[in-house]
């Protein structure tokens, strides 16, 4: 898909910087995307044909106007503009990592939709309070899997209005998420195994 390749770009860059410096890598993938934000920022301004929020809103559109599903969620209108985007970031968030809850599941398959969230929640909250500071310096391509997923499922949240298709999206990109997580554990350290990057 060609917005996967944008989303490339910047993973890409950041990860190519960390290979030829000794900056942390957390330090180059936050400032590489910083600086990426700006640039499309400015280039929406400077050239409107090319702003991102109306590539996105147009994209919405194209599946909203799809029949509604038996798993629609309720969506708010995005505007062809760089503002809509700032206030509708804690909904794209929301459809695209936390989607569905568990009280809307209509069936046996999307409750269980809902119980596997859960777990993955739990397992994020389990390693903010007892990995204390073992992901203090990452891998850089760990960074390079967590941001290019991160901004995927972000993205989806944006567009897609109905939970089923963003469980289908999401799943291709969450071991991404996941497999840093177990790693951090004990049980699952890949340091136990032997195993160098």
């Amino acid at each position: 898909r060609n917005y996967l390749a944008i989303v490339l770009m910047p993973a890409l860059l950041a990860l190519t910087i960390c290979r030829k410096t000794n900056v942390q890598p957390v330090k180059i993938f936050f400032s590489t995307y910083l600086i990426t934000m700006m640039a499309v920022a400015a280039l929406a301004f400077l050239h409107p044909p090319l702003n991102p929020a109306k590539l996105i809103a147009q994209k919405q559109k194209d599946f909203l106007e799809i029949p509604v599903a038996n798993s629609q969620i309720k969506t708010d209108t995005l505007l062809p503009e760089t503002k809509s985007l700032i206030n509708n970031l804690p909904q794209a968030i929301n459809h695209g990592f936390l989607r569905p809850y568990i009280w809307e599941s209509k069936n046996g398959f999307s409750i269980l939709l809902s119980i596997e969230l859960l777990l993955y929640l739990f397992l994020f909250i389990s390693f903010l309070l007892f990995s204390k500071n073992s992901f203090s310096h990452p891998h850089p391509f760990v960074l390079f899997g967590i941001f290019i997923a991160g901004c995927i499922i972000i993205l989806n949240g944006y567009i897609v209005p109905n939970y089923n298709s963003l469980v289908r999206y999401r799943s291709i990109y969450l071991p991404f998420l996941i497999t840093p997580l177990l790693c951090h554990f004990p049980f699952f350290n890949v340091r136990y195994l032997n195993i160098k990057f």
